[in-house]
């Protein structure tokens, strides 16, 4: 697929005709070949309030890391006033083909911060309270 895409006018909701769901095997392992990029929701949810003056990142795991494994690339932060699934951004920089269990491979860790002071205002944003890998899709 040759597509591209002007990063100026992007609203990642209405990428959805380019997105594929990835199913488990008959083991239930998810294969995250090597040089590929995947998109996969959490199986918790978050909700940091918007008074806690708490904010969070999510971080992968350096023995992961270890085999090529990158994960939640290049926007870790989740804000106060975040409610919902997180969705990683995953990409397999390594040689191997690797293989997640959903609900058993721990391949991310969330670190609470806190924060000098209260956000002012919502937190607007297609992710909040997100539904899917591409946050809410456009009504």
């Amino acid at each position: 697929m040759d597509i591209t895409i002007n990063l100026s006018d992007v609203r990642i909701p209405e990428y959805g005709e380019y997105v594929e769901d990835v199913p488990a095997d008959q083991d239930g392992l998810v294969a995250v070949p090597k040089d590929t990029f995947l998109l996969a929701k959490t199986l918790e949810t978050v909700r940091i309030p918007l008074t806690s003056k708490l904010a969070a990142r999510v971080e992968g795991r350096s023995s992961f890391a270890r085999l090529g494994l990158a994960v939640h690339i290049t926007a870790p932060t989740v804000h106060a006033g975040f409610e919902g699934p997180i969705v990683l951004e995953i990409k397999n920089l390594g040689p191997f083909t690797l293989k997640l269990e959903p609900g058993k491979t721990p391949i991310c860790q969330m670190i609470f911060e806190k924060v000098s002071s209260q956000p002012e205002g919502p937190l607007l944003t297609d992710f909040q309270k997100q539904t899917g890998v591409l946050g809410k899709r456009p009504k």
